[in-house]
């Protein structure tokens, strides 16, 4: 059996396994961390630099974020998150 360890925990761990099966291999699910979401001050910003959906999800509905990756920049207007920029990066970027 060829594996690849998938590392990141839940959500996006299934969407990564689908990936991995899709390319032919065999998906080891082993979460190294866990998230706890924290309750974040009002903050006075005129943006936030988000690297991942789950930190999009986290910030107050509202805030102006830079995503880092492609995805991020996708979900983060459905959290209510406007003025959204992407930075093209992401697990696909060259």
């Amino acid at each position: 059996m060829r594996g690849v360890l998938i590392t990141r925990p839940e959500p996006g761990a299934a969407e990564t396994a689908a990936a991995v099966i899709a390319l032919g291999w065999t998906p080891i699910l082993a979460p190294a961390l866990s998230l706890h979401p924290r309750a974040i001050p009002t903050m006075v910003a005129q943006a936030s630099l988000i690297t991942s959906r789950s930190a999009a999800a986290a910030l107050p509905p509202g805030l102006p974020v830079l995503a880092v990756g492609e995805a991020t920049a996708a979900a983060a207007p459905a959290l209510g998150h406007a003025g959204v920029a992407g930075g093209g990066g992401g697990r696909r970027a060259g």
